[in-house]
């Protein structure tokens, strides 16, 4: 028996030592050949926040892309005279590792606002979480001490996925010139608000795809981590106020009365205010850019405006 128990700890500690040289071959053995990668506006929002003045209030807005392609972190700024930080750049991260990052970085007197949107991806979306902290060495280390499980799964595809593009930019050469809205120098690397020229929209039938408001669709546990936000929230002294994320009013498939379902449900189940209603960000093609919730220069104004003259029903802002 004891035997055996010492040929399995032999063989934990063996998988262990090669999990982990995967984990750090993968991560900091090659070039950075993720430096344009769009998901690295994750970490310019997660630089801004991280060197935030602790000492001063600040607005903190979370979500998905839509929130990148929705706010002008700047303009925001400007009209509240406070600063403001935007956490969320793809659904396909997952919400967690955002939730957590609001909860650590919310202080006492901040106002948070979640537009909601129910994302039913992955908990943690390591294909992406990977990308984005690729290179960022401190930031990898955090994240690998609270979750070292999900970093050692996805240590192997991470480490195929970075040997495979170093190889294809050795071969076919680096395209730098090539920018698009999905590129991490379409962001101003000071604050991760998106600035790349969005004039007009490019989307087509095919890639405003539908979309239903369904409250009983969406999963009770994400409904939990909402609410442990808005509980911290409490806990801390800052401000929790809800919205809606903006969207092409063609792709909306629910009726009025299903609509009516949709945000009536969240209102009873969340105790807080909503600084607008969702038929209020039902937006035309003029607004988007090139997906039913991202919006183009005018209706990125569009909707900053929204959030600001939204929270000023409950927050009386000075210069």
């Amino acid at each position: 028996m004891l035997k055996f128990a010492k040929k399995i700890s032999f063989l934990v500690i063996i998988v262990s030592i090669i999990s982990t040289t995967i984990f750090c071959v993968g991560e900091f053995g090659f070039s950075n050949v993720y430096k344009n990668n769009y998901q690295k506006g994750w970490v310019y929002q997660y630089r801004a926040i991280q060197n935030a003045d602790r000492d001063k209030n600040k607005i903190i807005l979370f979500g998905s892309s839509y929130l990148t392609f929705g706010v002008d972190i700047d303009r925001l700024s400007q009209e509240t005279g406070m600063p403001v930080y935007a956490l969320g750049i793809h659904s396909g991260m997952g919400m967690n590792y955002v939730f957590e990052t609001v909860e650590k970085f919310t202080n006492e007197g901040d106002i948070v606002v979640f537009p909601f949107l129910y994302v039913d991806e992955v908990d943690y979306g390591m294909d992406l979480i990977n990308i984005s902290l690729d290179n960022e060495p401190d930031l990898y280390f955090d994240f690998f001490k609270e979750h070292p499980l999900e970093v050692l799964r996805g240590a192997g595809k991470a480490t195929y996925r970075k040997l495979y593009q170093t190889f294809h930019d050795l071969v076919k050469g680096q395209t730098d010139d090539n920018i698009t809205v999905y590129d991490a120098r379409a962001f101003d690397p000071s604050n991760g608000n998106l600035i790349y020229d969005r004039p007009s929209c490019i989307a087509d039938d095919e890639t405003l795809y539908d979309w239903d408001y369904d409250f009983n669709k969406i999963d009770p546990t994400y409904i939990a981590q909402v609410s442990q936000i808005i509980d911290m929230c409490d806990e801390k002294g800052a401000s929790f106020y809800m919205a809606y994320a903006p969207i092409i009013y063609s792709s909306v498939t629910s009726s009025k009365d299903e609509i009516q379902e949709y945000t009536t449900g969240l209102k009873n189940t969340f105790d807080v205010p909503f600084i607008f209603d969702l038929e209020d960000v039902f937006v035309t093609k003029k607004y988007v850019y090139d997906l039913p919730m991202h919006m183009n220069n005018t209706g990125k104004v569009f909707y900053t405006d929204m959030i600001y003259n939204g929270l000023s029903q409950y927050v009386v802002f000075t210069d």
